[in-house]
C-alpha cells in the first residue's frame, strides 16, 4: 500500500533509483560503548512506500541497513527501568532542501519496534532497552533523496536509576558489568547542577550568517551543551521542585538582538512537544519562558515555533552570563510533568537569528546552530520525587564548581544560585 507523497517529487528523483541498498556498518551497545554512529550518501533515489509495508528490495526500493547489537546486563531494568535505545537521523548535506528519509528499528525476528516517517530529513525512533544479548537492524529508507547525505546516531539512554537502589549499589553494578566512569556519571546526575548532560555539539559549526557591522561574534550563537537538573522540594519549601535547563554557548558577550536559544522535547508518550526558551527582542530585551511548540511550514514540529498563547513565564531566577551559560528554571507542570517518575524524551536545541519578536514564531530569518545536527532528537530525563531529589540537591549542589548564571554585570556560581533559590522559597 502506498501512502500520499510527503513532499513534491523532483522529476529526476521520482524516476531514478541510482542509489542501491547498502550495508552501512555494524556495532554493539554496551555499558562502556553507549553511543554509536553511521552515515550514508550522497544518495539519489526514492523508496516512496508505506514504511510498514514491503521490506527494502535492492535496487527497486533502496535503503541502508545497519546491523545493531546490544550486550547489556541481564538485570538492566532492575537498576534502570526507563532505559531506551534511541536512534536519531539528520542530514549532513541537503542541497535540494527537500530530502526525506524514513527510519525503522527492527528486532532479530523481523518485528518493527519503531518507525519514523516525518516529512523532513530528520527522524527518530526508540525502543525499550532490555538486558541480555539482542540483535536489531536499523533501516534508513530513501523516501525521496536528491543528492543528500545523512548521519545517524544510536544511543543507550539509561534514564534515571531505580529509586530503591543506593548510589553504592549502582556504582558496584557499573563496576561489575564493565561500565565506565562516564556512563556512571551520566546516570547519577539528576538533582545537582549542572545536571544530566543530554546533548553536546561541536564548536565552530554555526551556519554562515551575515553579521557584518553588527559587532556580534558568531560564537555568541554557537551551542555546545544542554543539561537538565531539578531543584529539590521539601515540606519547608513553598513550591514544588523546579526544572533547570542549562545551555552552554561558546561565548555570550551580550545577547544578540533578534536571537533565541531553545530546547524542545515531549513528556512521556505524549504527542505534545514542549519547549523552553531564552528570546531576545530587536531592542536587546531578554525573556525566559516555556511553551507548547507549534508546527513549522512543513507541518512538522521541531521546537522553533511557539503555539500562540501557550507561553508561560519562567522563574525569575532564570539568567545568563558572559561565559555563555544560560539557565532557565520552569515549573514541571508547565512542561507536561505531573508526577514523579514521568520522563522528558527526544531533546533537541538550537539558536536562531533574525527574528522580529521575542516569541520566535514570526519572521525567523535563519537557524544558526542546531544540536544534535539538523534538529533530530535524542535523550531521556526522569522527574524524581521530593524524597529522592531534595536532599541530594541541597547537600551536593554546593560542591559543584560551575560558571555563573546571572544577568549582566557580574557572575555568581550556578551552585550558589540554586542554593539562593532554595533559600528564597522557604517559608
Amino acid at each position: 500500500m502506498f501512502r500520499m507523497l510527503k513532499a513534491t517529487c523532483f522529476a529526476l528523483a521520482c524516476v531514478s533509483t541510482t542509489a542501491l541498498a547498502a550495508e552501512v556498518g555494524s556495532g554493539t551497545l554496551t555499558l562502556s560503548a553507549m553511543d554509536l554512529s553511521f552515515g550514508g550518501g550522497p544518495i539519489v533515489g526514492t523508496n516512496a512506500t508505506n514504511a510498514a509495508g514491503p521490506d527494502c528490495i535492492d535496487p527497486i526500493l533502496p535503503c541502508d541497513q545497519y546491523a545493531l547489537s546490544a550486550d547489556l546486563p541481564e538485570d538492566l531494568t532492575a537498576f534502570f527501568p526507563t532505559a531506551l535505545i534511541r536512534v536519531t537521523l539528520g542530514p549532513t548535506q541537503n542541497l535540494s532542501g527537500a530530502d526525506d528519509y524514513d527510519l525503522r528499528l527492527i528486532d532479530g525476528n523481523g518485528n518493527v519496534l519503531g518507525e519514523s516517517t516525518s516529512a523532513t530529513a530528520n527522524e527518530a525512533v526508540s525502543t525499550i532497552a532490555f538486558g541480555g544479548q539482542r540483535d536489531y537492524t536499523v533501516e534508513v529508507i530513501h523516501w525521496l533523496v536528491v543528492g543528500g547525505s545523512y548521519e545517524a546516531n544510536i544511543e543507550l539512554s539509561l534514564g534515571q536509576p531505580s529509586a530503591d537502589k543506593t548510589d553504592e549499589e549502582i556504582a558496584a553494578w557499573f563496576a561489575e558489568n564493565g561500565g565506565d566512569e562516564m556512563a556512571e556519571a551520566r546516570a547519577m546526575e539528576a538533582c545537582t547542577a549542572p545536571g544530566l548532560t543530554l546533548l553536546t555539539d561541536a564548536s565552530g559549526d554555526v551556519d554562515p550568517l551575515d553579521l557584518t557591522g553588527t559587532g556580534f561574534p558568531i560564537s555568541d550563537l554557537d551551542l555546545s551543551e544542554l543539561s537538565v537538573f531539578q531543584t529539590g522540594s521539601t515540606e519547608d519549601l513553598e513550591d514544588p521542585a523546579l526544572i533547570g535547563f542549562r545551555f552552554k554557548l561558546e561565548s555570550l558577550s551580550q545577547p544578540v538582538p533578534g536571537s533565541a536559544v531553545f530546547t524542545s522535547f515531549s513528556p512521556g508518550a505524549s504527542q505534545t512537544v514542549f519547549g523552553v526558551r531564552m528570546a531576545v527582542d530587536q531592542q536587546g530585551a531578554v525573556s525566559f519562558f516555556s511553551y507548547v511548540a507549534g508546527a513549522n511550514n512543513d507541518g512538522g514540529i521541531d521546537g522553533r515555533f511557539v503555539e500562540a498563547g501557550s507561553e508561560r513565564p519562567a522563574n525569575s531566577a532564570s539568567s545568563f552570563d558572559s561565559s555563555g551559560e544560560i539557565v532557565i528554571f520552569v515549573r514541571p507542570q508547565d512542561i507536561g510533568l505531573l508526577n514523579p517518575g514521568e520522563t522528558l524524551t527526544g531533546f533537541n536545541a538550537a539558536t536562531t537569528f533574525g527574528v522580529s519578536d521575542p516569541v520566535v514564531g514570526v519572521g525567523v530569518a535563519g537557524t544558526a546552530d542546531t544540536m544534535p545536527n539538523g534538529l533530530s532528537r535524542s535523550g531521556i530525563w526522569t522527574f524524581l520525587s521530593d524524597k529522592d531529589c531534595a536532599a541530594d540537591a541541597e547537600e551536593q549542589v554546593v560542591s559543584r564548581s560551575i560558571s555563573g548564571a546571572v544577568t549582566g554585570g557580574g557572575s555568581l556560581p550556578l551552585a550558589m544560585l540554586v542554593m539562593l533559590l532554595l533559600a528564597r522559597r522557604r517559608r
